[in-house]
């Protein structure tokens, strides 16, 4: 027996923001967005704080709060940080009928969200990760997390311009104008400060 799904709550969970959309019969009913919830980017109790956000800010839930056929994530992180299933399924199961949370990788939204069932999808945020499905094989790189990887994400990059600044400082080069961008983007004063607020 197939057992129709009609009353969906998603989340796309990034490292930056996390979004929701209600759906009831394929119509979206109610979007929301808050800061982001990631595991690997965020201790628990903040992750948890942000979901309880999103959440409270999506039009609609609070009336079919309990009556939800499921629940579906993408959430960065998803592979590398153990305990993000276990804290999703137990804030998100209550707001089923069945307890039916469904968490995968962020990535792995993109290519469904697109009506697609094989092709590569790239993302390129905070974080990186690349995961590409052809007949039913799934392959991915990336998506390791800011310290053991995520070449080419917006974490990366800032990180690569820091230690380009700091080799020059030590050298007793200036800073040039990559210093002089980054300072002003970040609001620091000088490099001391602007490797503080990095860390």
């Amino acid at each position: 027996m197939v057992r129709v799904v009609t009353r969906v709550l998603g989340l796309d969970i990034g490292a930056s923001t996390t979004r929701a959309q209600l759906v009831v019969d394929g119509v979206v009913v109610g979007e929301a967005r808050a800061s982001g919830a990631s595991m690997t980017a965020a201790v628990p109790d903040r992750a948890a704080a942000a979901i309880t956000d999103v959440l409270g800010r999506l039009p609609g839930l609070p009336r079919m709060a309990g009556s939800l056929d499921a629940v579906c994530v993408g959430a960065a992180g998803a592979i590398t940080a153990t305990d993000t299933r276990d804290l999703l399924a137990a804030r998100l199961a209550p707001l089923t009928t069945s307890g039916r949370v469904v968490v995968v990788d962020d990535a792995s939204l993109i290519l469904p969200a697109a009506g697609l069932t094989d092709g590569i999808a790239v993302i390129g945020g905070t974080g990186s990760i690349a995961v590409g499905s052809w007949d039913g094989a799934v392959a991915r790189a990336g998506g390791w997390g800011y310290l053991l990887g995520d070449e080419g994400s917006g974490y990366w990059i800032v990180r690569a311009a820091i230690r380009a600044l700091l080799a020059r400082l030590e050298s007793g080069r200036p800073e040039g104008t990559l210093g002089a961008c980054l300072l002003a983007a970040a609001g620091a004063d000088d490099l001391t400060q602007l490797r503080a607020a990095f860390y």
